[in-house]
């Protein structure tokens, strides 16, 4: 096509208002059947400067895209559909070797478009002027036969808008030539992230070695984008299932941020397992990661205070910790992080500042110094934070009223409202007799648009061959006699072959599930005070426990409880079980055979332990109202690395019982959360 036909498509969609009155390459996207001009991509050559910085050898082979539009009524592919003809037919032609590209940040631009197809990121140009033609709203550029200067770029009647920085991609259109395994400029391409793996979908290998660590150059594209969107994005929400290699992910991309800036400290919040195994384990496994230095605050007082004493550009701690880090360090006075990792994101949903100004001791009510919560602790913080990074794979379990809190250590309240408060108030409605909360009608919809800039959200069936989860739903048919129990205790709200009594529907819910999982909590209100004591009411759930670990073979299984008294009522069914928070070592004697059956509480065992190579068999002994403890915990075997063809999950419930609505809640839920992350859905070019 030619330049008169593209110009009034460019005029009319791109930001600049215009483009050179030349072109090497114009391609057009046409609607078919029809000579209606959709999309056009204009490719002109660079400064030698510009191509030099690509391809110093071959410098003159060099081309760029100057234009990238589309008309707004094209659908999300045709852009990608577009380039990538563009360049078959441009590499057909063969006259040119690399091409190079930018994404500008004065139109908050990230250059998605180029990741997804296969672009390579090299890093931040700039910054450069912009000037407009206040005449025609046209960005003029200062470079014309030749550069002309600020004066006389006024003097022409131009206006400078501002100084802007560039994201600048390049391609490469011819393969590299082959070297020999061992040449020295082999290892460099592959510290540099230039050679890439063969296979992207292959699960990342354990590194049994510790002497063999893996090259930055087996990072996987989604791992690759995941550290290029931290590297460019002042804040990010990653909302990354599990499995996807988000912590080296992180790791990589947080370092070349400190590698730019080598005053720069990061500070990175999850929780106590992760951070005491995950994060170091994680460090320890790559090649380019090697030369970061880390602390590790948890222990005893005694040894958080001397880990937070040493000056590394890593500080790793537990959410649990924060308050008493801010303490600690003075506030504000003493904060010296300028990057903040926060991984699993979801626990600052609750938007809330200040711990309540009362509480009940003795029954009686008594007034309290507020003090700060971790998510106020944050708030605090956030004005002297660069960057932030926030993780998760469920961002919102319970919707987009989850995103809140996490929005506000993004922007502090730019996009959603600074305060609980105000958030609840604009986004939803409140049922007065209910209390049940709910967004307001095209809520979701306007909370995901203006999330879409500082979000991403990356599902691991896009990128990887996980291992299918076959969930194996175990109903166990209460006695009669212990039936009718249930349904007088839910009628009355006591339980009188047990002295039991709920005090409210929401005290009955839980009894209710205690109920079916075998047992009931008991405490006698004359005592203060209470006395809690366990009264045993069935053993149906047990028994059928035992049927799976006597199928299993040998074979290792992992249980899931609810209540602490199924803890002990399966300690004392099962001697030989392992317990996640009575032993140190649990992951290694888990991930090496040595543990048969590994029991643990959703909450303790959930988040970003790598559990893949000790088995393929799970269970649910009670259920959680959680999604994301239920998430987490069923992809703890589910991961790159599982060597059986398929994780089994058995859901041992109560049929007829409260056990089955828990259930139909957590796929609810589910749905929800799917349908929120299915709007910032990240999907990279294979």
């Amino acid at each position: 096509m030619t330049v008169p036909e593209a110009r009034p498509l460019v005029a009319q969609h791109h930001y600049a208002k215009g483009a050179s009155k030349t072109a090497v390459y114009l391609h057009g996207l046409f609607r078919k059947g029809s000579d209606e001009l959709l999309g056009v991509a204009w490719w002109l050559p660079p400064t030698r400067v510009a191509c030099e910085s690509v391809n110093k050898e071959e410098w003159t082979k060099v081309l760029a895209l100057s234009r990238l539009v589309l008309h707004p009524d094209c659908p999300k592919n045709a852009a990608s559909f577009l380039l990538g003809r563009s360049i078959r037919k441009i590499r057909q032609d063969a006259r040119f070797v690399s091409l190079v590209t930018y994404a500008d940040e004065s139109q908050a631009h990230r250059g998605d478009i180029y990741r997804v197809t296969n672009w390579t990121y090299v890093g931040r140009t700039g910054p450069y002027p912009r000037w407009i033609d206040p005449s025609s709203g046209r960005q003029v550029a200062a470079l014309a036969t030749k550069t002309r200067s600020n004066a006389q770029m006024r003097e022409l009647g131009h206006v400078l808008d501002g100084r802007f920085f560039k994201h600048k991609f390049v391609m490469h259109l011819t393969k590299p030539v082959a070297k020999e395994p061992a040449s020295p400029y082999l290892a460099l391409l592959e510290q540099l992230g230039l050679v890439t793996a063969a296979n992207d979908n292959a699960p990342l290998p354990a590194n049994d070695n510790p002497g063999s660590l893996r090259p930055r150059s087996m990072m996987r594209s989604y791992q690759r984008y995941l550290s290029d969107c931290i590297y460019t994005m002042p804040a990010l929400l990653g909302a990354a299932d599990m499995g996807l290699g988000k912590t080296g992910a992180t790791l990589d991309g947080v370092k070349r941020l400190l590698d730019d800036d080598p005053t720069w400290r990061c500070l990175i919040v999850a929780p106590l397992e992760v951070v005491n195994n995950t994060w170091p384990t994680e460090i320890g496994e790559w090649e380019h990661l090697k030369g970061l230095t880390y602390t590790v605050v948890t222990g005893s007082e005694a040894e958080r205070k001397a880990a937070l004493k040493v000056d590394a550009q890593l500080t790793l701690i537990n959410r649990e910790n924060l308050q008493w880090l801010w303490k600690t360090i003075g506030g504000a006075i003493g904060w010296r992080w300028h990057i903040l990792v926060y991984d699993e994101s979801s626990r600052l949903k609750g938007f809330v500042r200040h711990t309540p100004a009362v509480k009940y001791k003795d029954g009686k009510k008594i007034k309290v110094k507020p003090q700060l919560t971790e998510f106020g602790v944050l708030a605090q913080a956030r004005k002297l934070i660069k960057r932030v990074v926030e993780l998760s794979g469920t961002p919102s379990p319970n919707g987009v009223i989850d995103l809140g809190g996490q929005a506000f250590i993004l922007d502090m309240g730019e996009r959603l409202e600074p305060t609980r408060a105000a958030f609840l108030d604009r986004w939803f409605d409140e049922n007065q007799y209910s209390r049940e909360i709910k967004p307001k009608p095209g809520a979701e919809v306007a909370i995901m648009g203006r999330l879409k800039d500082v979000m991403i959200g990356l599902r691991a069936e896009d990128y990887i061959d996980l291992p299918p989860r076959h969930f194996n739903i175990i109903k166990v048919k209460l006695p009669p006699k212990i039936m009718r129990e249930y349904r007088d205790f839910e009628k009355k709200m006591v339980a009188e072959p047990y002295d039991v009594e709920a005090l409210s529907r929401g005290v009955l819910v839980n009894k209710l599930l205690q109920f079916a999982n075998g047992g009931l909590y008991r405490s006698d209100p004359d005592v203060w005070p209470a006395v809690r004591e366990t009264v045993a009411v069935h053993d149906c759930k047990l028994k059928a426990l035992e049927r799976i670990v006597e199928e299993a073979a040998g074979q290792p299984v992992l249980i899931a409880y609810s209540f602490q008294f199924d803890k002990e009522r399966i300690r004392k069914k099962f001697p030989h079980a392992v317990f996640f928070d009575e032993c140190k070592t649990f992951v290694k004697d888990w991930n090496t055979g040595k543990i048969k059956l590994g029991v643990a509480h959703p909450a303790s065992i959930g988040h970003g332990l790598n559990l893949q190579h000790g088995g393929y068999l799970q269970c649910w002994f009670g259920l959680s109202w959680s999604l994301e403890l239920w998430d987490q915990f069923n992809r703890r075997l589910a991961r790159p690395g599982q060597r059986h063809h398929t994780v089994f999950i058995h859901v041992i419930m109560a049929e007829g019982t409260e056990d089955e609505r828990q259930y139909e809640s957590l796929q609810t839920k589910g749905i929800t959360q799917d349908r929120i992350t299915e709007r910032v859905r990240v999907r990279l070019a294979a």
